[in-house]
């Protein structure tokens, strides 16, 4: 008994102990929220001070704050925003002057001339003497060409020492657009004492003199800057000198470029022209070789005629690397007179000048008398690249004595020449050259049989479709590839089924094979193509560019008679745009009013280019009840549509003569 008694005493002594701990828990937490309370009630306050009955009192914000953020914001480029912010400084300050002045520029650098000499005339209506409102007006008035009140404005603005190297400048501008050089002149003084945009206002009067036709005496001002220390400085002035074509200038710019061996003095005296041939062929005789070689490119450059008999001459100089410095030139001159200097150089002793001499002789497209047994002789040249420009020449001149000795040389050991013979051949397209051709067919090397059929395509004789044909199967991709274009080349009705075999079959070769089909033209290719647009995404923009034109104009293989069916209907909803735009050309080649109501569907694709072809196709199908079809599409939803629709209608009833 005595035990119980004592456990119950234990455990009200536990449960009276747990009770007085949550007491006084809960009495911490309580002064906790108190302290929390009042710590919150200040940190309030401030937020709640300034607070009305009628709302929130503004910030406050200094008149220095607005003109120093307004600032920082025309710094950055923000242009309009710093006008919002000097809008606000004249709301707080009606009369700041500042504000005005700064909002005056800000819209000057937006191009609102005339925004901008209204708020600088409301500064200079409260501040009369306020320099910087005279500067800033005279800058509008210059970007508006009211050149009498901007001389005004600096004039002033000087008078009142505001900033005197802008102001100076600005107003030798405005001198310089009323082309009074001998006021310019008395401003360039003032820049030039003041030490600053010197270099600039030295250009503004050069400017002026050339636009009021004194070349003369813009030659003398850039011949001083020649002699300056400043790089680009003196590169202005050689390539005002040579703008001025003014025979003054050819003298400093010949001493600039003996000198300096300057290539921007030879651009210069080449933009001179027939002034500057004489000093120039006098400079060719100095016995500096780099004298020599700028000399020359001055000439090069020149378009006048009258260069080509010194570069002619240079052809004799002692130094191999000018020799053909003067035969690539005289290429570039297409001058006939060159012909035969330029045959004597195919026997120089160095291999680069008579590549260059050949390469020349190919470039010359005249009716002059190219010396085609002499580049002949090149072809057995122990020099690779005498050989191979010897080949290219003879296959850009064309000549049928070419194509004997080219076939000779067919299986030459270097492979970019047996390259070379078969484009040369392919370019001369004379019948001489199928037969032999033929039997490279069944070379064992597959760069012989695809520059063989490449050429027999270019010739297009027909005596090469059935060879070709076989080719298809050939094991060198690039071989079947150029079987393939070259049966397209060809157009002989004999490879359509072949190609449509190609086009299901070989993947490396269905680009080839639908573009030969569609030069080829003939209605059979339609469906294979139609097939190969949908399963061949990767070149389905090239085969649909083909489709078109394996359909005939007219009759019941007509491509419209293909409106109907899914594959070409498809075709305006494929994804691709392109795929829609050449469907929308190829309707508009084919001239059929039966497409003219896809076409006004095409009218509505979200794509410009689309509706642009569209547009086209109908005006080129000229179908009178096409304007009927249209109306409907002026109250389209989307502008574009419309816009498109209009442009169609307008053309219909535009006056036009009879065609």
């Amino acid at each position: 008994m005595e035990k119980a008694n004592s456990k119950r005493m234990d455990l009200n002594r536990i449960i009276c102990l747990m009770c007085s701990h949550f007491l006084s828990n809960m009495l911490h937490i309580v002064r906790c929220a108190k302290i929390l309370s009042i710590t919150l009630l200040l940190s309030i306050l401030p937020l709640l001070h300034g607070y009305t009955d009628s709302g929130p009192s503004p910030p406050k914000h200094s008149v220095t704050n607005y003109q120093a953020e307004g600032k920082r914001l025309f710094t950055q480029g923000k242009y309009k925003e710093a006008i919002e912010v000097w809008s606000r400084q004249l709301e707080a300050d009606p009369g700041n002057v500042k504000a005005l002045v700064s909002i005056g520029i800000a819209h000057h650098e937006l191009g609102n001339y005339q925004v901008a000499l209204e708020y600088h005339n409301k500064a200079l209506a409260i501040d009369p003497q306020f320099a910087h409102p005279y500067y800033s007006r005279g800058r509008a008035y210059l970007s508006l060409k009211n050149y009498e009140s901007a001389e005004r404005d600096f004039k002033k603005a000087i008078e009142l020492k505001w900033n005197l190297p802008n102001s100076y400048y600005n107003l030798l501008l405005v001198y310089k657009n009323m082309k009074d050089c001998e006021k310019a002149e008395l401003v360039l003084v003032k820049l030039r004492d003041l030490k600053t945009f010197v270099k600039e206002g030295e250009q503004g009067l050069i400017g002026c003199y050339l636009s009021s036709g004194r070349g003369d005496k813009a030659v003398e001002l850039l011949a001083e800057a020649l002699n300056t220390g400043d790089p680009e400085a003196r590169g202005y002035a050689i390539r005002k000198l040579g703008e001025t074509k003014h025979p003054n200038a050819v003298d400093p710019l010949i001493r600039v470029l003996i000198r300096e061996h300057s290539y921007p003095a030879a651009y210069a005296l080449a933009d001179i022209g027939a002034p500057a041939i004489k000093p120039l062929e006098k400079a060719m005789r100095s016995e500096d070789r780099e004298v020599r070689r700028v000399a020359l490119t001055a000439l090069d450059k020149m378009s006048d005629p009258r260069a080509t008999n010194s570069l002619i001459l240079e052809l004799r100089d002692e130094d191999p690397g000018l020799r053909s410095l003067s035969a690539s030139a005289l290429g570039r001159k297409q001058d006939p007179r060159a012909l035969g200097p330029l045959g004597e150089a195919l026997r120089d002793e160095d291999p680069t000048v008579r590549k260059w001499a050949v390469k020349s002789l190919g470039d010359i497209r005249s009716t002059g008398n190219h010396p085609v047994e002499a580049i002949l002789s090149l072809l057995r040249d122990a020099d690779k690249d005498v050989r191979i420009s010897s080949i290219e020449s003879l296959g850009k001149l064309q000549d049928v004595r070419a194509v004997e000795p080219l076939i000779g040389i067919v299986k030459d050991s270097d492979i970019q020449v047996r390259r070379r013979v078969m484009t040369a051949l392919g370019q001369i397209r004379n019948e001489r050259a199928v037969e032999p051709l033929l039997a490279l067919l069944r070379d064992e090397d597959p760069v012989l049989r695809m520059g063989a059929v490449d050429a027999l395509g270019e010739i297009g004789d027909a005596r090469a479709v059935e060879p070709a044909i076989a080719l298809l199967g050939d094991q060198d991709t690039n071989v079947r590839q150029s079987a393939a274009e070259a049966l397209g080349k060809i157009r002989d009705s004999r490879s359509v089924d072949p190609l449509i075999r190609t086009l299901q079959k070989d993947t490396w070769v269905k680009p080839q094979a639908a573009k030969a089909l569609g030069e080829i033209r003939d209605v059979r290719a339609v469906e294979p193509l139609i097939a190969a647009l949908q399963t061949y995404h990767p070149i389905r923009e090239r085969f649909n560019r083909k489709l078109v034109r394996s359909f005939p104009t007219h009759g019941e293989g007509s491509v419209v008679a293909f409106l109907a069916m899914a594959p070409f209907a498809s075709m305006f909803k494929d994804n691709a745009p392109n795929i829609r735009e050449n469907a929308c050309r190829a309707l508009g080649k084919l001239k059929d009013p039966r497409a003219v109501q896809p076409l006004v569907e095409a009218l509505k694709d979200k794509e410009f280019m689309v509706r642009k072809s569209a547009a086209d196709a109908l005006i080129e199908i000229n179908d009178p009840k096409t304007a009927d079809h249209l109306a409907p599409l002026l109250k389209h939803e989307g502008s574009e549509t419309r816009n498109s629709a209009m442009r169609v209608l307008k053309w219909f009833t535009e006056e036009r003569p009879n065609m």
